[in-house]
């Protein structure tokens, strides 16, 4: 790179045209002078500093090269230069482990990666998860294209087939795939896909309807936009910013028509040096289209929140005599809405915590899910509403943030699980 005080001396001198190469790479060559075609307008030697700044970057934001050196040279003519890009690639392959939580709780998965096939920087993964709660498996196939049209988008291309714990009597086997279109800024997602769903239903403990709604096959075409932005000042530990996630789905195809709206925010305040305030507003409607009803594969469960186990009331079992024998007694056919909201502080720097890596919180949390059946703003507080408050412990690995909790206090509605001792991942 350049001597600061040579880029000061000579910032305002002109550059008629500047040559882009590269060197060490299997990358085309070609694709990476798309991607990095910003650099060929620079016209000044500052304007030139700052965009070379911003190419390696972006380079950094492939995944593709271990090390990116840099050398400005003289081009073949007169106020013309030669940015000179020498590129080492990662191994061709890896093995990766991760871990993730959602509605079944605590998911491992272990990632194969294969880097460069097509030499535009892309990526083919297979994927296998296990989810510890259920013990269900989950298989994945994705390529990934950082090129597709450099500088602007990237594409996803994904088949995927995954058993689903919907609740205790109901599992979803999925079996389909989608194509993506991602913005490189990161913030848009165009999705449209297509998966075929059987059911299988634990009979003998199954309520009347869930066998009844439950057992056939069903499909699902749908196109969806998700925006995503975060202005956070760190990926692991924010102390300030807010992350928001905005999802508008539309699927129609003759078991499934419907829109679904979803909505994420977690907001980040610094209090004092030590202290930091997270905020979370989780909303989700689906608004069945007209003369049609909804899948109970398509609709809302709560699982797995800080003091609950589940949230909802729930259909008794068919059989009389199984019922009061289960934890958990009947099923949750789900809900078409959902609204969550939680507040947590967290204390840093505490003497006998910080040496081992551990951070205090305490926090609490409000959960509604049948926003449908509330009659007013007072009623959805009074009678459809659950909460719980306590503290807890969490603590960063190389698979994500967990966090051991105790939730001191619960309130609680009919048919719902409650649960003290949790160990969670923050999602």
């Amino acid at each position: 790179m350049e001597d600061p005080s040579e880029i000061d001396q000579f910032a305002h001198n002109p550059i008629r045209e500047v040559g882009l190469e590269f060197s060490c790479t299997q990358t085309s060559s070609r694709a990476l002078r798309n991607y990095l075609k910003f650099l060929t307008k620079s016209r000044t030697v500052e304007e030139l500093h700052e965009n070379i700044e911003k190419s390696i970057h972006k380079l950094n934001s492939l995944k593709n090269f271990r090390s990116c050196d840099v050398k400005v040279l003289p081009g073949d003519h007169t106020d013309s230069a030669l940015v000179s890009f020498v590129l080492k690639d990662l191994k061709w392959w890896g093995l990766s482990l991760g871990t993730n939580t959602g509605t079944e709780g605590v998911k491992g998965t272990i990632s194969g990666v294969f880097r460069n096939l097509l030499y535009k920087a892309d990526q083919t993964i297979f994927e296998v998860d296990y989810k510890y709660n259920t013990g269900t498996y989950g298989y994945n196939f994705v390529h990934t294209d950082k090129l597709f049209k450099p500088g602007k988008l990237e594409s996803v291309f994904t088949l995927q087939n995954f058993t689903e714990e919907l609740d205790q009597n109901l599992f979803l086997d999925s079996y389909g795939g989608n194509f993506a279109l991602k913005t490189n800024d990161e913030k848009h997602t165009f999705e449209v896909g297509k998966y075929f769903r059987f059911n299988r239903i634990a009979v003998e403990n199954a309520s009347e309807t869930l066998l009844k709604e439950g057992l056939a096959a069903t499909s699902k075409n749908y196109f969806c936009h998700n925006f995503h932005l975060d202005t956070t000042d760190s990926l692991t530990e924010p102390r300030k910013g807010f992350k928001l996630n905005v999802l508008n789905e539309l699927a129609y195809s003759e078991d499934s028509r419907f829109h679904k709206f979803d909505l994420r925010l977690h907001k980040y305040l610094s209090l004092a040096e030590d202290i930091t305030f997270q905020g979370t507003c989780k909303l989700g409607v689906i608004m069945p289209w007209e003369f049609t009803k909804l899948t109970l594969n398509d609709k809302y469960r709560v699982r797995h929140q800080k003091g609950f186990i589940s949230l909802g009331s729930r259909q008794p079992p068919l059989n009389p005599t199984l019922r009061d024998k289960f934890l958990v007694e009947g099923d949750d056919l789900g809900k078409t809405s959902q609204l969550a909201l939680g507040a947590k502080l967290r204390f840093y720097n505490v003497n006998f915590l910080k040496g081992i890596g551990l951070t205090p919180f305490i926090f609490g949390s409000l959960n509604c899910v049948d926003l449908e059946n509330s009659e007013s703003p007072r009623d959805c507080l009074k009678n459809h509403t659950r909460g719980a408050a306590g503290f807890g412990l969490r603590f960063s690995t190389r698979f994500g943030v967990v966090e051991l909790t105790y939730s001191s206090k619960v309130w609680s509605k009919p048919g719902d699980v409650t649960a003290e001792f949790q160990i969670l991942f923050e999602d």
